[in-house]
């Protein structure tokens, strides 16, 4: 939620201050330290440290915020049985695809084990969603969670 009041007072700075706003404003430098983008190397594209681009941050954070809101209220409404044409219709098509290879291993889930053909992969700066599907393409079994 820090990151949602953040956006919202750097939003407030140039609604208030039309003329005069830039993202350089010292006044904005707490807010802008509170987002998760202007932390992460991943967002830079050089990948040698974090962004530094305040524009660039800000609108990674915004578009960041309301993809992992949309993955976050869509997952209670994907259900076991339910199809890969449901997944791909709320999250869109996958980050990445994968076969079951690496969550065959032995003491994983046993329906994973004996029924997964293909995984779907979604993500959103340090958590992802992942949907394992059976030949006839359902689901049988999702996971949410948080990487670090």
């Amino acid at each position: 939620m820090d990151e949602l009041r953040a956006l919202k007072e750097i939003r407030n700075h140039f609604a208030h201050h039309p003329r005069d706003a830039k993202f350089s404003d010292s006044v904005l430098d707490k807010y802008f330290n509170k987002l998760g983008p202007a932390k992460n190397p991943a967002f830079n594209a050089s990948g040698n440290g974090p962004l530094t681009d305040r524009r660039l941050i800000y609108l990674f954070t915004v578009s960041w915020f309301v993809r992992r809101k949309t993955f976050e209220s869509n997952y209670s409404q994907i259900q076991i049985g339910d199809s890969k044409q449901k997944v791909v219709q709320l999250y869109g098509q996958p980050e990445e695809t994968s076969d079951c290879s690496k969550d065959k291993r032995p003491g994983g889930l046993e329906v994973i084990q004996t029924r997964c053909v293909e995984v779907y992969w979604y993500r959103s700066f340090l958590k992802q969603w992942v949907f394992f599907f059976d030949k006839d393409g359902k689901v049988i079994h999702k996971v949410y969670n948080v990487m670090y």
